[in-house]
């Protein structure tokens, strides 16, 4: 049986990847989640760091089954957020609305919106929603990256603070 001491590093396998496979924007959000992981990595916060991929979200665990955070990037829409995700959770979806005003006054500020996403069926047949938090962003301005990083620590401490206790109580 072998147990591994080292992980693969992950310039090893962007290094293989053939010139051109990602194109400018997932270029962008690898290295904008690249460089949130790392400041994640040298702080003390309940975030965890994962690994960064190019994608418009990054996950991170919240501590309780069926629940997980989400922040996500739209370039499109020039936003950036953060969301409960509530998997499979039509009760706790319903418990978190009677909430709801708790809750907006714990995050809604001048540069955050706060909205509540429609419960819906997924093709497994669960009922999934987020509830989540957005402010206006550009990704492309790097020079800002500091302050929309500043935002997601200070939000994703919110969520921690407000939803795990919320939700071990309902479930």
């Amino acid at each position: 049986r072998l147990n591994p001491i080292e992980k693969p590093s992950e310039w090893k396998e962007k290094a293989q990847r053939t010139s051109g496979e990602l194109n400018e924007r997932d270029q962008r959000r690898e290295e904008f989640w690249t460089a949130f992981r790392d400041l994640i990595e040298d702080s003390k916060t309940p975030l965890r760091p994962r690994k960064p991929q190019p994608n418009h979200y990054y996950s991170n665990p919240i501590g309780v089954g069926g629940f997980h955070i989400s922040y996500y990037v739209d370039e499109d829409e020039n936003e950036l957020g953060l969301e409960l995700i509530i998997e499979n959770g039509e009760e706790a979806y319903y418990a978190l609305q009677d909430q709801a005003d708790e809750i907006k006054d714990r995050f809604e500020t001048s540069e955050n919106t706060v909205y509540w996403g429609d419960l819906r069926e997924t093709r497994a047949g669960n009922m999934r929603s987020e509830v989540g938090v957005k402010r206006d962003a550009d990704i492309e301005n790097t020079d800002s990256w500091e302050e929309y990083f500043d935002w997601m620590f200070k939000q994703g401490k919110l969520f921690h603070e407000v939803f795990p206790e919320r939700l071990r109580q309902i479930n």
